[in-house]
């Protein structure tokens, strides 16, 4: 029963999530490695979203995205359209699969029963063919 480690960031925003494959990996201590190497670039890289201390608030001549906050400010915002992935970053995780196995019927995330019951029966009839 041979294994392999899928090492995936995961990013979220105010109204979506999603992952980024990192790498594939056969051996669980490379995959940890890469996985703590990836986790430390986006935790180090955080701090480019810092309030500097030399921002001084923009003033309002009407324009939108001025501001008395850093995070409202065009030089946040800029850093944001460059950077925005480190802002975005949730973690680095590693996912274990065992290799030749169809997983597909555990996966019950969004499935409704009768979706369930539908996989199941086509599962149970393609094994049948195979046999007969």
């Amino acid at each position: 029963m041979s294994k392999i480690y899928l090492v995936e960031a995961t990013f979220d925003d105010f109204d979506s999530s999603w992952t980024k494959v990192i790498g594939l990996f056969d051996e669980l201590d490379i995959a940890e490695k890469v996985k703590q190497k990836w986790d430390n670039f986006y935790k180090e890289n955080k701090s480019i979203f810092d309030e500097p201390d030399s921002w001084e608030k923009e003033p309002d001549i009407g324009n939108y995205g001025s501001g008395d906050e850093w995070t409202d400010s065009n030089e946040y915002w800029t850093l944001k359209s460059k950077y925005g992935e480190i802002s975005e970053f949730n973690n680095v995780r590693i996912v274990e699969f065992i290799t030749n196995t169809d997983n597909f019927l555990n996966d019950q995330m969004f499935r409704t029963d009768p979706m369930k019951e539908l996989l199941s029966q086509y599962n149970r009839d393609y094994k049948l063919k195979e046999i007969l």
